[in-house]
């Protein structure tokens, strides 16, 4: 809301995600208007920080800081990782490479845990990331161009949640 406010000599496009095209955005808003186009992201550029394993791979390329990450191959060589990793970090927790809003994510705190996993993963192995899970109290999301941060807020659950965990 705080961005849509913002009066420009622009017409804005700034997707949180989407990926649809530009053509799509402006017939179905405003298409006679006579503002020049400025896009602050690209729908290929959604595609590609919604992967959240080509992301890890980005940030750990670049050297920026993130939660330690591993990918696995089967699920036998992924309970062997969980397994080593367990010991070092107490938790792990699972996402498939394109969830949000809490959908397709799991905490494991022992072996049982990757084994309920693999029983209720609706997709193959190979698509999820695993993270050592930190219990921070307080959740960012920033978003940036190659220019900087310029909108950043906090995550938090609904106060009637019940369900952190699926």
């Amino acid at each position: 809301k705080d961005l849509k406010e913002i009066e420009t000599h622009y017409r804005v496009i700034y997707r949180m995600g989407s990926s649809t095209p530009t053509s799509e955005i402006l017939t179905k808003r405003k298409p006679n208007s006579k503002k020049p186009l400025l896009e602050i992201n690209t729908p290929q550029s959604c595609v590609l920080s919604n992967d959240k394993i080509k992301m890890k791979r980005r940030f750990t390329h670049a050297k920026l800081p993130t939660a330690e990450w591993f990918t696995v191959k089967s699920v036998d060589s992924g309970k062997q990782k969980v397994a080593h990793w367990l010991t070092k970090w107490k938790s792990i927790i699972v996402k498939h490479k394109h969830s949000s809003k809490g959908n397709g994510i799991y905490l494991i705190e022992n072996i049982d845990d990757y084994d309920k996993f693999i029983q209720a993963a609706e997709r193959p192995i190979v698509e999820y990331i695993f993270e050592r899970y930190y219990t921070y109290s307080r959740e960012y999301r920033l978003h940036i161009t190659k220019d900087g941060c310029f909108f950043a807020n906090r995550k938090m659950l609904k106060e009637d949640a019940e369900v952190r965990w699926h």
